[in-house]
């Protein structure tokens, strides 16, 4: 069963007479697993027989689908799909007249790049400005790629937003955090149209307790434990009394002395400092 089929556009090869032999045209740059339309010309004789050949792929007939097959003379077009375990491919016609031939490029799968490991993971302070986040490059997505990009950030790693004027290889951020906030990039093969993401950067916004006026629904705080040489970084949670939404319990919150707000911390991660 093929994955999928499109429509292909066709380069139909104008005929001249003074060729005998046949003429293959078609596509020459495929994906594999997806149905191929190839035509036959170069003023076959009708009444002949014409003998197709493919490697790399198979030939489509309703009764006996293979890799050869004869058609007769008046049979101007061929339907194939190329295997997605082949390199390149190759389909030849043959006839009393003489030989026809196209070989064929298999466009690899885009793979989108990776965020460089030094920018992968950051922890700077409460409005502090991140260093730059870098990506590697992207591979694939036709024989000839062509990339386009966007960058997108996300509080929360489910919606994504794009970023304005954020379309070069690497992110540089120029404005302060005051929340933890996650970053990938978004590639665009341009004459295939295939679309891939970059793995996720991470900036935690670690706020101390001078700063826990402008705490938010996704600030960390930076803590010690009671294990000596340990960190923990909390997630830290703040509701107004009056304001939207509620909290989920009473018992969970703990009112801030000096102030009418009301916090739930979460541990997000402890390590060991080295």
């Amino acid at each position: 069963m093929f994955k999928k089929i499109f429509a292909v556009s066709v380069l139909i090869l104008s005929i001249h007479k003074g060729f005998c032999q046949p003429v293959i045209s078609g596509p020459a740059c495929i994906a594999p697993n997806t149905v191929y339309q190839y035509i036959l010309g170069g003023n076959i004789d009708s009444l002949s027989t014409v003998h197709v050949c493919i490697t790399g792929g198979i030939i489509l007939d309703t009764l006996n689908p293979g890799t050869c097959k004869d058609f007769p003379g008046n049979v101007n077009q061929v339907f194939v799909v190329w295997n997605d375990s082949a390199t390149q491919g190759k389909l030849t016609a043959s006839s009393a007249n003489g030989n026809g031939s196209i070989t064929v490029r298999f466009a690899p799968e885009l793979m989108p790049g990776l965020i460089d490991s030094s920018s992968k993971s950051q922890m700077i302070s409460y409005q502090a400005i991140p260093a730059a986040i870098n990506c590697g490059s992207d591979s694939g997505g036709s024989c000839s790629p062509s990339y386009e990009y966007q960058w997108k950030y996300s509080s929360d790693q489910v919606s994504w937003d794009d970023m304005d004027l954020a379309t070069s290889g690497n992110l540089l951020i120029e404005s302060a955090l005051t929340q933890t906030t996650f970053y990938r990039r978004k590639v665009t093969e341009l004459s295939s149209g295939s679309i891939g993401y970059s793995d996720v950067a991470s900036v935690f916004v670690i706020v101390t307790d001078a700063d826990s006026s402008g705490l938010t629904s996704n600030s960390l705080r930076h803590t010690h434990t009671n294990n000596p040489g340990e960190v923990r970084v909390e997630r830290r949670l703040v509701y107004q009394p009056g304001a939207s939404p509620q909290p989920l319990s009473a018992r969970r919150w703990a009112m801030t002395p000096g102030r009418r707000l009301f916090q739930h911390c979460e541990t997000i991660f402890s390590r060991a400092i080295m």
